[in-house]
């Protein structure tokens, strides 16, 4: 038989190479190969080389090399790749152009012949036609079924064998698996393996090359009981040429029911055919052959399809009956315990019935022979790695045995055991039988919710067990933060590591614990999916991470191998029946003149409080002003550990008295000695290596985050400052010493509170990325502590329609005093704390607070901010009239604040989007009103406002091509069309810029409809494609309809777009909305 037969010498073929490249020896090793007809205007006799990965092992990459070629030019190309002449030979003797990006190892680029065979036409069905009981072939990569003629390299393993290279087998096989299961989709591992190192040639037996299927079918049912009568062909036109065999086999439970053939005189044309069928069937075959041979030749193949039917749906439904709130004394108490958050109280009856849709009434004996099967299968299961253990975990030869065995068979270098009721006895009868010295094993136990004797009893097990315990051993007891009683988790797990990942988790049935002993216990083990979710949670508990539904939690360490001493609990109450906290000692010698404390001052908490008789509350006054104005002249060492215990006490005493405190101090001769004392407690972060304040304290992710936001410019700040006013009453960890001398600043003089926060953020910013973290923790933690109490006094200030210190904050230097300031300002004019209705003018009057930024881009910016906020409402339908009113006051304001001759594209962009809402390109008409009006205002260039319209334009349709899903049919559609036009009215010298962007575009998509069977293997990319193609050509139509060259290009997309429209599903209207532009073109 002549080689390459089915390859036609006048059909345009796209060849695509993928070739290995090993830097290292210079040589490149052929991966896969494949030549596929296709139609449409591509650049012919010309190999383009693009590099798909250059992250591989050491120096591997893999280059994609394509090419289009007739198929006679084709068929010379193989001919001369399987002589194993180099690529840059056969290039030159078919002058083939070679991209000039070619590298010197993919010119030599050569098969080896003794590793090649030629493989004659072998016919692939389509993926869906495989029988999952077969040994699974290798398949068509399109939709439809073709004829493969090959390469095929008998060596494979060379392939990923590098013998000078130095790289591991393992990392090659997976750099390459990923590539082709990424470029082509491959099925590895899978059957697709066995095409590693070939080129095959793909051909459509029948009249196309387009990869849209020729036939459709369909069971034709009558009468009541839908009884099937046949099943109904219809051949699309233009597909098969003059006569074919057509053949239906049907099969009902893998038996054939039916198999016919007929024969069709003109099968160009399009026709039904029906044949007739006796029973149900649950599957489909057709196969058509070619009727036009010559007399006493083999028939031709054309096209073989097989389609699975679903036979009967089954559904469940719910009836709902009894409906009612459950109230008693549990939910009552829950609900308290709850912090007064809701508890589900909801009771439900509902009544349960399934129905099935179809079945096998007419042929009982399909579901007969399965249920036989089903019920062996249901006897004799395969074996599953869980373990049944019917006297319980004591016994050795068992349970004990089995854990041994998996610790060893997994590698396992830690083995964390989670069980709450973990006990004495379960340390000397399991952890004393561990097997492996080289394993650390550790336990997590909740001990807060049991009997208190627990942790003596873990312990003095671990004590008389010490002798055969492993050499790395930890056991810790979990309980809830203020010694809550309530049990933390309740499941038992065991968790293998190896050295470097999570080898596999066990779901215990039961604890390891003296009561469960003898109890039946099964081991199951859990899918490595959710294997890593149990991990990554009781690590995190265990971590004591802040997170959502981690319960926060005390970890106490009960016993260590290592024989450390086992932390006793903190003393909360000191020698003098008090509670201690940090200045305590400083506080009392002077508030009592050292003497014991009354006990009329110690509460029934334990806690100080303040004197009760104003006399002597007044001289414990005098005595702590008297003794901070003192300390300062001659010891501050001494004044800032005072002042320490002032500030701790007051958050421990009620606020009524906490005022009593700094009022009366205010109001005297202190009030100097009191702002020099809280100056220099938040000063000394900056000015002493550990500072008294802060001392001792962790300085945790949320003090970083915090403090590195507020060193950022104002203009990048608006989301911190937001999210500061919203969540500053969150989980925080205050330092009190430094919070409440903040908070006294902002309270009696702001000023200095401003002055002072300026001072440690320049300093602090000026050291960040120049000395250790660690070094800075001290201004971290007094910075966020700071910060937080800015954001607390500006939320209640808008609260109370207070503006005073608005007026000092705008005009601060640090950035983000004035950015926190400005989110207040936005919060009270978009909403606040009241409806859109209860407003007058007052918000007209807010705006004008922004008169007091300096920077007249500040003031653009925050003007933005509010913007961005009025369109999250009308986001919410919260639209009216009073919003649209502030819509237009603020780009008015916008627009006359706006610096003239303004330059910085990525500045202009930021400010523009936030128009637009959390959506860029939404509420196009507010955007395109402000971009008009800088322009007419002579406040921003022609040439920004359009450079503008065109990188977001081209942002987003480049988006929807790259990922696909990215099109939002409200934003989208109305953003490109006034967008458009507003282009047109201000910047119509770059519409031949923004008409080559879009030609651009348009040519990344179609080369995307080129891509080696697109719809086949990824159909979101080749539909997300055709969508861009219509996107761009209504664009460009808007952008200008008079050209002759527009309405070419416009009319091309249409001609390219009715080869792959059948099968398109126009769900974003882009295809109905390019088809209304193209009848008004005609």
């Amino acid at each position: 038989m002549d080689k390459w037969k089915y390859v036609k010498d006048s059909e345009l073929f796209s060849v695509y190479l993928l070739a290995l490249v090993e830097h290292i020896n210079g040589s490149s090793k052929f991966l896969y190969g494949l030549g596929y007809p296709i139609n449409g205007e591509v650049p012919k006799d010309k190999f383009f080389n693009y590099t798909i990965s250059n992250n591989g092992p050491e120096k591997l990459q893999v280059n994609r090399l394509t090419c289009f070629l007739t198929g006679d030019k084709l068929k010379s190309f193989l001919d001369k790749i399987e002589e194993g002449k180099n690529l840059q030979t056969i290039a030159g003797e078919l002058e083939i152009e070679l991209d000039k990006k070619l590298t010197e190892e993919l010119k030599g680029f050569h098969l080896k012949t003794k590793d090649y065979r030629h493989r004659p036409p072998v016919f692939l069905e389509n993926k869906e036609s495989i029988n999952y009981y077969k040994l699974e072939p290798i398949a068509s990569l399109a939709s439809n079924p073709v004829i493969c003629e090959s390469i095929v390299n008998i060596e494979k393993e060379k392939v990923i064998d590098f013998d000078d290279g130095g790289y591991e087998q393992y990392d090659v096989m997976e750099f390459i698996k990923n590539i082709l299961t990424d470029e082509l989709s491959f099925k590895i591992p899978g059957p697709d393996i066995k095409r590693l190192g070939n080129f095959e040639v793909f051909s459509y037996p029948f009249e196309s090359c387009k990869d849209v299927r020729p036939l459709t079918t369909k069971v034709l049912r009558e009468g009541k009981d839908h009884q099937p009568t046949g099943v109904k062909i219809n051949i699309k036109p233009g597909n098969f040429k003059n006569k074919v065999y057509l053949r239906c086999r049907t099969r009902n439970g893998q038996v054939i029911i039916g198999d016919q053939l007929k024969f069709i005189r003109d099968a160009e044309a399009s026709q039904e055919i029906t044949f007739p069928i006796n029973e149900p069937c649950s599957d489909i075959e057709v196969t058509v052959w070619d009727a036009s041979e010559i007399d006493n030749q083999p028939i031709k193949l054309l096209y073989e399809y097989r389609v699975p039917l679903m036979r009967s749906l089954s559904f469940d439904m719910g009836l709902i009956g009894l409906r009612g709130k459950l109230e008693d004394k549990w939910t009552k108490k829950l609900e308290k315990k709850s912090g007064g958050q809701k508890v589900n109280k909801k009771v439900e009856r509902i009544s349960r019935e399934n129905f099935q849709i179809g079945g096998f009434d007419k042929d009982p004996w399909v579901p007969a022979g399965s249920e036989l099967n089903r019920l062996f299968k249901h006897y004799f299961p395969e074996k599953s790695k869980a373990q049944f253990f019917s006297k319980g975990w004591q016994d050795e030869n068992t349970f004990v045995k089995w854990f041994q065995d998996i610790a060893g068979k997994h590698k396992a270098k830690e083995v964390i055991i989670i069980d709450p009721y973990f006990d004495d006895e379960a340390v000397s009868k399991f952890l004393a039988l561990a097997k492996y010295s080289d394993i650390t094993y550790k336990v997590i136990t909740d001990i807060g919710f049991r009997d208190s004797n627990i942790e003596d009893n873990i312990i003095n097990g671990c004590k008389r067990a010490e002798p055969m315990l492993p050499p790395n051993i930890e056991i810790h007891g979990l309980f809830r933060k203020n010694r809550g009683t309530d049990q933390i988790f309740h499941d038992r797990f065991v968790l293998l590591f190896s050295e470097n990942q999570l080898e596999q988790v066990y779901t215990l049935s039961n604890s390891l614990s003296g009561v469960a002993k003898n109890y039946p216990s099964v081991v199951v083990p859990v899918p490595d999916d959710v294997s890593h979710e149990i991990a990554d949670y009781y690590l995190k508990l265990f971590n004591k991470c802040e997170a959502e539904g981690i319960p926060k939690v005390e970890v106490k360490l009960l016993w260590s191998q290592k024989k450390e001493s086992v932390s006793t609990r903190e003393k909360k109450v000191g020698k003098s029946g008090v509670e201690e906290f940090p200045g305590f000692d400083e506080l009392t010698k002077v508030l009592f003149d050292s003497k014991e404390i009354p006990l009329d001052q110690i509460g029934d908490d334990y806690k100080l409080q303040i004197a009760e008789n104003k006399q002597i509350r007044y001289k414990q006054f005098e005595r702590l002003g008297k003794s901070l104005n003192s300390y300062l002249n001659h010891d501050r060492h001494k004044a800032l550990k005072l002042w320490c215990g002032i500030a701790n006490w007051s958050v421990r005493i009620p606020g009524h008295d906490r005022k009593k405190i700094f009022n009366w101090l205010n109001e005297l001769d202190y009030r100097e000695a009191l702002t020099n004392v809280t100056k220099f407690c938040i000063l000394e972060s900056i000015e002493r290596e550990f500072p008294i304040g802060v001392q001792n304290l962790r300085c945790d992710n949320e003090n970083i985050s915090i403090a590195r936001n507020s060193f950022l410019p104002f203009t990048n700040m608006g989301q911190f400052a937001k999210s500061m006013l919203e969540y500053h009453f969150g989980r925080y960890h205050y330092i009190y010493s430094v919070s409440i001398a903040f908070k006294y600043l902002l309270s009696y003089n702001s000023e200095e509170a401003i002055d002072v926060l300026t001072r440690v953020i320049e300093q602090a910013k000026e050291k960040e990325g120049a000395v250790p973290t660690v070094d800075l923790a001290p201004c971290y933690i007094v910075i966020s502590n700071c910060v937080n109490e800015l954001s607390i006094k500006l939320s209640a200030d808008m609260n109370h329609n207070e503006f005073r210190f608005l007026k000092i904050a705008l005009q601060a230097e640090a950035d983000v005093i004035r950015a926190l300031s400005v989110a207040a300002i936005s919060s009270y004019i978009v909403g606040g704390q009241r409806k859109l209705r209860d407003y007058g003018n007052e918000w007209v009057e807010a705006l004008y607070y922004f008169d007091y930024l300096k920077d007249p881009m500040e003031k653009v910016h925050s003007l933005a901010w509010v913007a961005y906020e009025c369109q999250v409402l009308r986001n919410q339908k919260n639209e009216s009239s009073l919003l649209a009113d502030k819509m237009e006051h603020i780009k008015k304001k916008t627009v006359e604040h706006f610096q003239e001759g303004f330059e910085d594209d990525t500045e202009f962009r930021s400010i523009m989007k936030k128009f637009s809402g959390p959506i860029e390109g939404s509420h196009s008409e507010d955007l395109c009103d402000v971009l008009k009006q800088l322009v007419e205002c002579n406040k921003v260039s022609v040439e920004m406002a359009g450079d503008y319209i065109i990188k977001v334009l081209k942002e987003k349709v480049s988006t929807h091509l790259e990922y696909g899903n990215k099109y939002s049919l409200p934003v989208d559609s109305p953003f490109t069309y006034n967008v458009i036009l507003c282009f047109c009215e201000i910047s119509p010298q770059k519409a031949s810029e923004l008409e080559g962007e879009l030609n651009t575009l348009i040519n990344q998509a179609k080369r995307v409809l080129i891509e080696p069977f697109i719809k086949t293997r990824k159909y979101e990319k080749w539909k997300s494609s055709i969508e861009t193609l219509c996107w761009c050509g209504a664009a460009l139509l808007w952008l200008d309809n008079e050209k002759n060259n527009v309405k070419e290009t416009f009319l091309n997309i249409y001609s390219l777009l009715q080869q792959h429209v059948d099968d398109f599903d126009d769900s974003f209207g882009l295809y109905d909305m390019f088809k209304k532009e193209v009848k008004d073109i005609g």
